[in-house]
C-alpha cells in the first residue's frame, strides 16, 4: 500500500512539474509539431502524422497539415500543395485555387505560367488553373531569353511556341538551346541562327558553338573556322584551322598549319608564320619558329630572334631565356645580363632565385651571389626569402640578413607573421625578425583575424597580432569567435560566452544575435546576451534560425521540443 502510495505521489509530481513548466511558458503555439521547418517569407512549414501545414509570423496555423508536401510560393502569395499523391494550389487560408490533379508542378514563372506534368507529358497553365499550353510535351517548357517564347520537345524534336501554343520556330530540331539572345537549331549537318522574335538570321552547313565574345558565334565548316555576330554577318571569314581568343582584343588564328594574328575586324596583324604563340603582355608577344622561342611587338617587329629554347617576360625589358638546359636573363638587345648555366631562375624583388645542380641560391640583377645554392628549396613572400634545407627552414630579407635565428624552429607563416619554436616553447615573429609575442606556449596557431591562439599550462588564450591580450589562457581549448563580438569559450568543462553568458553550459549556440540557447544535463533553454535566464532548460532542443536576424523578423517567437513535440514560444528579453 506504502509502495503504491508513493509511486502515486511522485507521479503527481511529475504531473505538476509538467504543468508548471508549460503554465510559465509564453506559449505562441503549444507543442503539437512533428517536424518545423524554416520561415521563407511570412510562413514556415510544420508537420504532425506526416502531413503538412503552414504557419504565418504571428503564430497562427494559416493550412491545417493535412497535405504530403507544401511548397509555399510567397511571390504571388499562392502554396504549392500535395494531396492525395497529386499536385494542385492553395492559397494563405488553405482555399483550393487550383484542383489537385498533377504528377508534378514547377514555380510560376515572372509570366504567371507554371510547367505541370500528367502521366509523362508536360503543359502550362496560369495562376487560375486554367490550361495555356496543352499537356502534351516531353519535357518542362523552357523560357526562353525573351520570357515569351518556350522551347518546347514533341515526338523527339524540339522547337519554339509562344504561350498561345503559336508555333515560332518549327518542332523538328534535333538540338535547340539559347546563346545570349539568340537561338541555335541543330538538325543533321545543318546549324540554323534565330533571333530573339523567332526569325531565322542564318542557316550554314557546319557547327555553330558559343562565340568567342557575348554577340558572336565560332562557326565550322569543312573543318574550317571563322566568326560571325548575332545577325549573321560574317565578322571573321571562315578560312581558319583555329581561332582563339586572346584577353588583349586579338585573335590568334591558324592557318596552313602557321599561326597568325588578326584583330576583332578580322584584319590582319600578322601574318600566319608562326609554329606556335605563347602569352603576351601590354607591348610583347612570345613567338615560335623551327622549335625556337623569341619575341615580337605587336606590329609584328621582331625583338628578339626565335633561337631560344624557351622565353619570357621578367621586368624591365629583361628576359629569362632557355638555351641548351640552362637559363640567363638577356635585354631586348639579345645582351646576356646574367649568363646560361642555371638550371632555373625566376626573380622576386630585384633578385633572382636561381637552381645550381639541384640546389636552390639566390643572385642579384648584376649576378653576384647573395645566397649560396645549397636549399632544397626557395620561396619569396612578404619582402622575406624562405629556404628549406634537410626539413629545416631559414628566412633572410632582402638584404640577405636572416630574420629567423638558427636557434628558432620554423612552424608556420603568412603574409606578415612566423609562428617559431625554440626548446619547444613558441611564439610569434615579424618579417623582419621582431618578437611579436614571446616565446613562451606550449602551442600557438593563427586566429582568422589577424590574432592568434596561445596555450600555456595547458590553457588556451588569444593575443592581438599588436601583443596585446585579448583573452587570457583560461581555455580548455582555443576559443570560437562568431559574429566578430562573441568568443565561444570552454573553461573546465563548461561552455559560455566571454564577457557575455558565464561559463556553466554543456552547450552554447546561436538562436539569433541577442538570444542563444544554452544546454545543461541534457535539455535546452534560452538566455540573453547579457546570460539573463529567458527560459531555464527543461527543453528537448530549440530550434535554429538559417539566419540570425530572422528573430525580429518572425516577430520574436522561436520553435522548442518539449514531450516530442515542438511548439513556438515567444521568448522576453529583459
Amino acid at each position: 500500500m506504502k509502495k503504491m502510495l508513493l509511486i502515486f505521489v511522485c507521479f503527481y509530481l511529475f504531473l505538476g512539474q509538467i504543468f508548471s513548466q508549460n503554465k510559465s511558458i509564453d506559449w505562441v503555439l503549444a507543442p503539437q509539431f512533428d517536424i518545423v521547418d524554416n520561415f521563407y517569407g511570412n510562413y514556415a512549414s510544420v508537420n504532425i502524422n506526416g502531413r503538412w501545414g503552414l504557419i504565418d509570423t504571428a503564430g497562427k496555423v494559416v493550412i491545417t497539415p493535412k497535405y504530403e508536401q507544401a511548397i509555399h510560393q510567397d511571390i504571388v502569395d499562392i502554396i504549392h500543395a500535395k494531396f492525395n499523391r497529386k499536385w494542385g494550389v492553395i492559397d494563405k487560408t488553405g482555399k483550393t485555387i487550383i484542383d489537385f490533379l498533377y504528377d508534378d508542378m514547377c514555380s510560376f514563372n515572372k509570366n504567371g505560367l507554371c510547367d505541370v506534368k500528367i502521366g509523362e507529358k508536360w503543359g502550362a497553365i496560369d495562376k487560375t488553373g486554367k490550361v495555356v499550353i496543352d499537356v502534351k510535351y516531353e519535357d518542362k517548357l523552357n523560357v526562353s531569353y525573351s520570357e515569351n517564347f518556350y522551347i518546347a520537345k514533341l515526338n523527339g524534336k524540339f522547337g519554339l511556341i509562344d504561350r498561345n501554343q503559336k508555333v515560332i520556330i518549327p518542332i523538328k530540331y534535333e538540338e535547340l538551346y539559347s546563346v545570349g539572345d539568340s537561338l541555335i537549331g541543330e538538325l543533321g549537318e545543318e546549324s540554323e541562327i534565330f533571333n530573339e522574335k523567332g526569325n531565322l538570321v542564318l542557316k550554314i552547313q557546319g557547327d555553330i558553338s558559343r562565340g568567342l565574345t557575348q554577340t558572336s558565334f565560332l562557326i565550322e565548316k569543312n573543318h574550317k573556322h571563322g566568326l560571325i555576330d548575332k545577325n549573321g554577318k560574317t565578322v571573321i571569314p571562315i578560312i581558319y584551322e583555329k581561332i582563339n581568343f586572346s584577353c588583349r582584343d586579338f585573335y590568334t588564328v591558324k592557318m596552313n598549319d602557321k599561326w597568325g594574328i588578326i584583330d576583332k575586324t578580322g584584319k590582319e596583324i600578322i601574318k600566319c608564320q608562326y609554329d606556335d604563340i605563347g602569352g603576351s603582355d601590354d607591348f610583347y608577344i612570345k613567338v615560335a619558329m623551327n622549335d625556337r622561342w623569341g619575341i615580337i611587338d605587336k606590329t609584328g617587329k621582331e625583338i628578339i630572334k626565335c633561337q631560344y629554347d624557351d622565353i619570357s617576360y621578367s621586368n624591365d625589358d629583361l628576359y629569362f631565356a632557355e638555351i641548351e638546359g640552362k637559363w640567363g636573363i638577356i635585354d631586348k638587345t639579345e645582351k646576356m645580363i646574367i649568363p646560361f648555366r642555371y638550371e632555373e631562375i625566376k626573380g622576386a624583388a630585384n633578385l633572382y632565385i636561381v637552381k645550381v645542380k639541384g640546389k636552390f641560391g639566390i643572385i642579384d640583377k648584376n649576378g653576384k651571389e647573395v645566397v649560396k645554392p645549397q636549399y632544397d628549396w626557395i620561396s619569396y613572400g612578404n619582402e622575406t626569402f624562405t629556404m628549406g634545407i634537410e626539413g629545416k627552414r631559414e628566412i633572410i630579407d632582402k638584404t640577405g640578413k636572416s630574420v629567423l635565428p638558427p636557434n628558432y624552429k620554423y612552424i608556420s607563416e603568412n603574409d606578415d607573421y612566423i609562428i617559431v619554436e625554440n626548446n619547444e616553447k613558441q611564439g610569434v615573429i615579424d618579417a623582419k625578425g621582431n618578437v611579436i609575442i614571446p616565446i613562451k606556449y606550449q602551442e600557438v596557431s593563427y586566429s582568422w583575424d589577424s590574432s592568434f591562439y596561445v596555450k600555456l599550462n595547458g590553457k588556451w588564450g588569444e593575443i592581438g597580432c599588436n601583443g596585446k591580450e585579448i583573452i587570457k589562457p583560461m581555455c580548455d581549448e582555443a576559443p570560437l569567435r562568431r559574429q566578430y563580438v562573441f568568443y565561444f569559450i570552454l573553461v573546465d568543462g563548461k561552455r559560455g560566452i566571454l564577457n557575455y553568458i558565464a561559463p556553466k553550459y554543456d552547450a552554447v549556440e546561436f538562436v539569433t544575435e541577442n538570444i542563444f540557447k544554452v544546454k545543461l544535463n541534457g535539455k535546452w533553454g534560452l538566455v540573453d546576451r547579457k546570460g539573463n535566464v529567458i527560459y531555464e532548460p527543461i527543453f528537448e532542443d530549440v530550434f535554429e534560425w538559417h539566419n540570425y536576424c530572422n528573430y525580429a523578423y518572425h516577430r520574436g517567437f522561436c520553435a522548442v521540443k518539449l514531450n516530442g513535440k515542438w511548439g513556438f514560444i515567444k521568448p522576453k528579453i529583459k
